[in-house]
């Protein structure tokens, strides 16, 4: 057997290690291509995915106030005597305030079924239920006495979670390969809140509430519809509230949805992460325990 010298073997080595380091750079300067490239192929995967995709599966839709959100008691003033004998009647208008709640969640609604969306330009109906409401004026309201200011009242709107559900029905429609539009149409089942109620709490007394059922104040449920289209698509923004197991999937609004009715006229934002993200986290956890509860509740 032929022996390598130990000088022979060095300079092996050396070659070695230089064809090593050429590899190297060589791999190195075709990084930026094979990354370039490997992106072009999942952005087409998903492309592909989402073009394919037929059903839009049941989920719940998270929202928060926005914008000129109020209800106007002119259209249904509440009677005189309802705070105290002898106040007057009240029926101002009283906007809701976006801020005042610690959760990023004012509404939610629950689409019931699936949407069958097989093209481009078909759409679907689906039930849907209001399984969240909680909104909050953003200044007391001023109650007066024979015209004289008395007291005022901090106002909260909300569901009544004793009640039947409220539901309706949603029109679901596919534009193009990311998503599409959706509204609550008046030509189908609006959206009725069974039985929402009213909380008045006086200011420096919370102990004096004074509760107004909606039904009893018109007569009947109210009733709600979109008189502006919401978007959605098929995948989250990237700054969108996402709760594993209640929201999407296959549908998130990207847009506002302005609902209205009975002098309630709410402007609808997808919830957004707050920040800073980890304090929400046992809110979020609980949020979506309190969901569940509802939804077992309402199927019994």
């Amino acid at each position: 057997m032929r022996r390598i010298s130990e000088k022979q073997g060095l300079a092996y080595n050396s070659s070695l290690v230089g064809k090593s380091t050429m590899h190297n750079e060589r791999l190195g300067s075709l990084m930026p291509q094979i990354r370039h490239w490997l992106l072009v192929i999942v952005a087409m995967g998903c492309l592909q995915s989402l073009a394919t995709a037929q059903v839009v599966y049941p989920g719940a839709d998270l929202y928060t106030v926005e914008g000129e959100s109020f209800f106007d008691f002119s259209i249904n003033p509440i009677p005189a005597d309802f705070f105290f004998p002898g106040s007057d009647s009240f029926f101002d208008v009283i906007e809701f305030d976006p801020e005042w709640n610690v959760d990023p969640i004012d509404v939610i609604i629950e689409r019931l079924g699936p949407a069958a969306l097989l093209t481009v330009g078909s759409s679907d109906v689906v039930p849907i239920e209001l399984v969240e409401l909680k909104l909050q004026s953003v200044n007391p309201i001023t109650i007066t006495f024979g015209g004289n200011v008395d007291s005022f009242f901090d106002m909260t709107l909300e569901l009544d979670p004793t009640k039947p559900p409220s539901t309706g029905e949603m029109k679901i429609e596919r534009t193009d390969a990311l998503g599409g539009t959706y509204e609550i149409p008046t030509e189908m089942v609006p959206l009725q809140l069974v039985a929402p109620v009213i909380i008045f709490t006086q200011v420096g007394n919370p102990a004096n509430e004074k509760i107004l059922e909606m039904d009893g104040l018109l007569g009947r449920d109210m009733c709600l519809e979109s008189i502006w289209q919401g978007s959605w698509e098929f995948m989250p923004t990237h700054d969108q509230l996402i709760i594993p197991s209640v929201t999407g999937p296959e549908f998130y609004p990207v847009g506002p949805l302005i609902l209205e009715g009975d002098g309630l006229h709410l402007e609808l934002a997808p919830a957004t992460i707050p920040a800073p993200a980890t304090g929400c986290l046992l809110v979020l956890g609980l949020l979506s325990c309190c969901f569940l509860r509802r939804r077992r509740c309402s199927t019994h």
